[in-house]
């Protein structure tokens, strides 16, 4: 369909490594290696999210042009930044693998807490990502996201990851951070949920 409407399609596997088992799947551009397709990629979800360094895969006509409207927004990015991304591209499998066991990690003790804590919560365990999609059972997530903000532990409304608006019984938490921060973090965020339950 891209090819045949010529309607540029943006393919982002910027998570594509943060799958937890199995390959991520193929590019789109695989499909169709003549279709007006971009795959775009980053390290900053790998490595680390300060690094703000990506890529663009496409056909070299439409390169050239993005490449031209860059330098027209801005005057380029960091040397010192490219320098670090380039060593890291060589040890790029190596890093996919540690940061796949650590968000394992992250995961196991985030649902073990989750449990124990706030049994009444409902979500599914997530194939890839860092991040975990919780339905409330009470409520809705603005304001439970607003609670839980004042005990410390910062949540999104699930309405804000909605194209629509919808899922406002839903919170968006992420797990992806390390063990010993998570056994900190879900405590508060259970004495969030209890605080809030008194509110509604």
């Amino acid at each position: 369909m891209a090819a045949a409407n010529d309607v540029p399609t943006v393919d982002d596997t910027t998570l594509a490594g943060l799958l937890l088992t199995g390959d991520p799947p193929p590019v789109l551009a695989s499909f169709a290696p003549d279709a007006p397709i971009l795959t775009v990629g980053s390290l900053s979800k790998l490595t680390w999210p300060g690094l703000r360094i990506g890529w663009i895969r496409a056909p070299a006509a439409r390169l050239a042009a993005i490449a031209a409207a860059k330098k027209a927004v801005d005057l380029g990015t960091s040397v010192v930044s490219q320098t670090i991304a380039v060593r890291l591209v060589a040890g790029l499998a190596q890093a996919t693998a540690r940061r796949r066991q650590s968000l394992l990690e992250s995961l196991d003790c985030t649902e073990k807490l989750l449990r124990e804590q706030l049994p009444q919560w409902q979500w599914h365990r997530p194939d890839g990502g860092y991040l975990l999609w919780i339905s409330l059972p009470a409520g809705d997530g603005t304001g439970f996201a607003t609670t839980a903000r004042q005990h410390g532990v910062p949540v999104m409304p699930g309405w804000q990851s909605s194209p629509n608006n919808t899922h406002t019984d839903r919170i968006r938490l992420c797990y992806g951070h390390p063990p010993d921060l998570l056994r900190h973090a879900i405590p508060r965020l259970a004495q969030a949920w209890h605080s809030y339950l008194g509110e509604i």
